[in-house]
C-alpha cells in the first residue's frame, strides 16, 4: 500500500504470468469504490488509485471520505498498467504488461 485512503484493500493476488503479461486480482474490503486513476514510469511500478463515492461502503473510517487509495506492483518496476476491470462489488482486475523490447 503507496496511500491509505478511505478505499480498504485485502489483499492482492497474481492469478496469471507469462513473458511479459500479470493478471492480477485485488481483493476488495470496500465495496463498491471507483477507479480513480492508474500510473506507471520507466523507473516506477505500475500502481493504481481508488475512491470512494456515495454508494461505497465499508470505508477506513479513519480517513476523509475524499482521501484517496495508491498501491503499487513492486515486483513489476517500469511495466505498466495496460487494463483494469472494474473494481466490481469487491474485486478488482488488472493486466499488467512489460515494457516493449528497443527496436
Amino acid at each position: 500500500m503507496t496511500l491509505q485512503g478511505a478505499v480498504r484493500m485485502n489483499a492482492a493476488h497474481l492469478h496469471k504470468a507469462g513473458d511479459g503479461i500479470a493478471a492480477v486480482y485485488v481483493d476488495l474490503h470496500s465495496k463498491r469504490s471507483e477507479l480513480a486513476c492508474t500510473g506507471s514510469g520507466d523507473d516506477e511500478p505500475p500502481s493504481v488509485t481508488l475512491w470512494a463515492n456515495d454508494d461505497t461502503l465499508h470505508l477506513d473510517e479513519t480517513q476523509p471520505k475524499d482521501a484517496p487509495t495508491t498501491f503499487e506492483f513492486p515486483d513489476y518496476i517500469g511495466w505498466r498498467v495496460f487494463a483494469a476491470d472494474g473494481p466490481g462489488r469487491y474485486t478488482l482486475a488488472i493486466c499488467l504488461v512489460a515494457p516493449e523490447a528497443p527496436n
